[in-house]
């Protein structure tokens, strides 16, 4: 099993009585490093892969052959979670906080990820010793 990230659907910002709400707290969630939120289409490959990897590979976690040390490497060893298991607290403890920050500073709705050769130059296009 994979857990899978905040994901922008329809249902999540459409149509129902929180939609507002629910919309601002996944345009905030995006200021908060290392949380990132995806297109449903983005999730629905990822998760689509990574469901045949599970089921084709009998090295997987998820294969019943394979041993465990500890029932969360189901979610760790191989996870598209946006972020979120790596937060110090629980994503649900600052969904207030990601509302505001929504609606204040909406955050890019595509999530960019950058190499780690470019998180080290400077601003000026040189490359930090």
């Amino acid at each position: 099993p994979t857990a899978p990230p905040p994901c922008r659907t329809a249902s999540m910002q459409q149509g129902n009585k929180n939609a507002r709400l629910v919309a601002a707290a996944l345009a905030g969630m995006g200021n908060f490093s290392p949380m990132l939120v995806f297109d449903a289409a983005t999730v629905s490959a990822v998760m689509a892969a990574l469901l045949v990897h599970d089921v084709r590979n009998p090295d997987a976690p998820s294969a019943p052959a394979s041993p465990l040390t500890h029932p969360w490497d189901l979610f760790s060893c191989q996870s598209f979670h946006g972020g979120s298991f790596r937060v110090a607290v629980k994503p649900q403890a600052l969904g207030r906080l990601f509302g505001i920050s929504g609606f204040l500073w909406p955050s890019d709705p595509r999530p960019v990820l950058v190499s780690a050769g470019a998180r080290a130059r400077t601003s000026n296009g040189g490359v930090m010793a």
